[in-house]
């Protein structure tokens, strides 16, 4: 019997960013897209999270597990994923929660999408 091999991949920052994009906010517009990698990097730089981008996305009761295997993305998030590696946004360094409830001790944007088909609010909080 031939025996299985399992390969795991480790994936680039811009990889896991654009997988927490695919999954949290896939067919919002840019604009929240990059917030949302933003909040990440943010953690990382935060002493209070894990230092790495698949630290803080790996963490338990944090983001999804999956993001740090490959995944399908739909248009735009590796793009997105990349402005905000790129310093190319506007959310402040304090700001490290995203949710759909307020969070920490104030809110700085509050991001409202309408799809036509699915809606939601998301809000960005600073910690």
């Amino acid at each position: 019997m031939r025996a299985a091999h399992v390969f795991a991949v480790a994936l680039t920052d811009l990889a896991i960013l654009a997988n927490v994009i695919a999954g949290e906010a896939p067919y919002c517009p840019q604009e929240h897209q990059i917030a949302v990698a933003a909040v990440v990097l943010n953690r990382v730089a935060d002493p209070r999270f894990p230092d790495t981008v698949a630290g803080v996305v790996g963490q338990e009761g944090q983001y999804s597990e999956r993001y740090l295997e490959l995944m399908e993305l739909p248009d735009g998030c590796l793009e997105a994923a990349q402005a905000a590696l790129d310093g190319e946004h506007d959310v402040p360094s304090d700001v490290i929660y995203q949710a759909q409830f307020p969070q920490g001790f104030e809110t700085w944007w509050i991001s409202e999408v309408d799809t036509g088909w699915w809606r939601s609010t998301t809000y960005f909080c600073r910690g």
